[in-house]
């Protein structure tokens, strides 16, 4: 969950610093931020994924049973799969990373609201629940899979992977985080704020 917090911060509220002309927060400041936390998720989400492989394979000394087998057919299909449709396939994983973190986004920030804990729990567990149900796309999750996919012998490259899967699902989650969620939050409740003082 610390992982789609840290997304929900950057792809949809520390925007909202810029818009709002804060101090020292430039355009250049929020991309470093943005490169900064996707390099840490991916090299966190690539070292899980290499311990847990390590034991669905033993050591990298047989081959995957059942579980590792479904690893490696889902990611399978969440690259080569919308490969095969070309643009269409691109598009269709890019609407579903713009579902996925509104969904994310929606569920921290609702989070934020309630007092008690269960409140807090249920806020944030229903629009989650959506996003895994309907098989919506999540950058995080996704560096997660595909390199767990590939280390037990999924048979598609980087690239795919890339282009078919990981690009277009960033963007989309920029854009489900920031317009979806950010301004939406930005446009109804900024001006609600009192005035800043000089």
């Amino acid at each position: 969950m610390a992982a789609l917090k840290i997304v929900i911060v950057m792809f949809a509220l520390a925007p909202l610093a810029l818009f709002d002309k804060r101090a020292n927060i430039t355009k250049s400041v929020i991309l470093r931020n943005w490169l900064l936390v996707a390099l840490g998720n991916l090299i966190g989400a690539v070292a899980v994924a290499y311990l847990v492989a390590l034991t669905f394979i033993m050591n990298f000394s047989v081959e995957p049973g059942a579980v590792g087998q479904a690893f490696i057919k889902a990611s399978t299909a969440r690259s080569l799969g919308f490969a095969e449709h070309g643009v269409d396939g691109w598009i269709t994983v890019f609407v579903k990373g713009i579902l996925c973190n509104w969904m994310v986004c929606l569920g921290v920030v609702g989070s934020m609201t309630p007092k008690s804990v269960g409140g807090k729990t249920l806020a944030m567990w229903f629009p989650i629940f959506i996003f895994f149900a309907l098989v919506f796309e999540h950058a995080v999750v996704n560096m997660y899979l595909f390199p767990l996919g590939m280390m037990l012998g999924a048979e598609f490259t980087i690239m795919d992977w890339l282009t078919w899967n990981q690009l277009p699902v960033t963007l989309g989650n920029i854009v489900g985080g920031l317009i979806f969620t950010g301004m939406a939050l930005y446009v109804t409740h900024a001006k609600t704020l009192p005035a800043k003082q000089a």
